[in-house]
C-alpha cells in the first residue's frame, strides 16, 4: 500500500475504536448531540458480479463494534444469492437482498435501488469492494446529528498481494486493522484535516464524498432525488451528486481516518478511461452546474415502483 508523502506532525497514532471514539469525543464536545442509535442506520452495499468481495464486505459489517438496523444488498448483476444467505446463517445481520437487471456500468442505479429499499433513517453506502474496519458503521452513527450534513468516510487501497490476505479469520479477528501502516493513518488524519478547513472556509468543491462510502440522511438524499441516473461509465455520479447537496444547503463533514474502508484490489473497469481521457459520461457532467439540485432521473421512480426492472428484495 503507497502513499503520496504529506506534511504531518509526529503523534501517537489511535487504532480501531479509539479512533472513533476520539473523533466523537471532539464532536460532541462541540455540537452537544449524540447522533443516532446505529439501530437507525440503514447500510447500502452495491455489487455487480463480485460475490467472493461481497462475502467479505458482509462479514466486515458482522464484525462491526455497533451493528446497523439493516443491510441493503443492491445486486445489479448475476444474483449473489448463495453469499448472501451463507452471512445470513453465519451472521445475526439484517439482510435485504435487492437483485435488478442492471447492464453496463450504472453505480447510479445501484445506488438508487439500494436505498429506495432502506427503512432506516440514515444511510450508509459502500461498495462491495470495501470491507469496513470495526469502528465505522459505530462513528457514522455518533456523528449522524444533523439531516443537512453528509459524511464522508476514507479508504486505504491495498494491491492484489494483501488483498489476498484480507480473509473471513482476519476480518472476524479484527486483524485486518493491522494492514493499515502508522504512516498511511497519519495521511488519512492529514486528509482528514485538510477536510475540516475546507468545510471552515466553505471551500466549494471540497470536502469531496467519494462513493466508495459515505452516509447522509434519508431526508437529504431524497431531498435531490438521489443519484443521476444519466450518468453512465466509471466516475463523476458521485461528484455531481455532492455537488446538487451543497447546493440544496448541505454540508460535508470529514470521518476520514476514522471511519476507514479497506479497498480490496480488482483489474480496473473497461469503462475508466485512460490519464487524460474524459469520462464516459463527461459532457453530461459539463453541464451540471446548470441543472436543479434536484435531478430528473433519480430514485423517485424505485420508491413509485416504476423504476428499472427489480426481481425484488427478499
Amino acid at each position: 500500500m503507497k502513499r503520496e508523502n504529506s506534511p504531518v506532525s509526529e503523534q501517537p497514532v489511535p487504532s480501531g475504536e479509539d479512533r472513533a471514539t476520539q473523533l466523537g469525543s471532539n464532536h460532541d464536545r462541540h455540537n452537544g448531540r449524540r447522533g443516532l442509535d446505529p439501530s437507525q442506520l440503514s447500510v447500502v452495499v452495491c455489487t455487480k458480479n463480485r460475490p467472493e468481495y461481497l462475502g467479505l464486505a458482509l462479514l466486515g459489517l458482522a464484525a462491526q463494534e455497533d451493528r446497523p438496523g439493516e443491510v441493503v444488498v443492491s445486486d445489479a448483476g448475476e444474483p449473489a444469492t448463495e453469499v448472501v444467505d451463507r452471512a445470513r446463517e453465519a451472521t445475526d445481520l439484517n439482510i435485504k437482498h435487492c437483485c435488478f437487471a442492471n447492464e453496463g456500468f450504472r453505480l447510479a442505479v445501484t445506488r438508487n435501488v439500494g436505498a429506495s429499499n432502506a427503512t432506516g433513517e440514515w444511510l450508509v453506502f459502500i461498495d462491495g469492494d470495501i470491507v469496513l474496519l470495526p469502528g465505522a458503521i459505530g462513528c457514522h452513527a455518533r456523528h449522524a446529528t444533523d439531516a443537512f450534513t453528509a459524511l464522508a468516510g476514507g479508504r486505504t487501497m491495498l494491491d492484489r498481494e494483501l488483498s489476498g490476505q484480507v480473509t473471513k479469520e482476519a476480518i472476524s479477528s479484527k486483524a485486518i486493522e493491522g494492514m493499515l501502516t502508522a504512516d498511511e493513518i497519519r495521511c488519512l488524519h492529514w486528509e482528514h484535516r485538510r477536510n475540516r478547513l475546507y468545510d471552515l472556509i466553505r471551500h466549494r468543491k471540497r470536502p469531496h464524498l467519494h462513493g466508495h462510502q459515505f452516509s447522509l440522511s434519508k431526508r437529504l438524499f431524497r431531498a435531490v432525488n438521489g443519484f443521476d441516473e444519466n450518468y453512465v461509465g466509471w466516475g463523476a455520479e458521485d461528484v455531481d451528486f455532492r455537488d446538487r447537496i451543497v447546493r440544496k444547503g448541505a454540508r460535508i463533514r470529514s470521518l476520514v481516518g476514522f471511519a476507514i474502508g479497506i479497498h480490496l484490489w480488482h483489474p480496473m473497469h473497461s469503462t475508466i478511461p485512460e490519464k487524460g481521457a474524459p469520462l464516459q459520461s463527461q459532457g453530461y457532467h459539463d453541464g451540471s452546474r446548470l441543472r436543479p439540485a434536484f435531478c430528473a432521473d433519480g430514485v423517485d421512480k424505485h420508491i413509485a415502483g416504476t423504476g428499472t426492472g427489480q426481481r425484488g428484495a427478499r
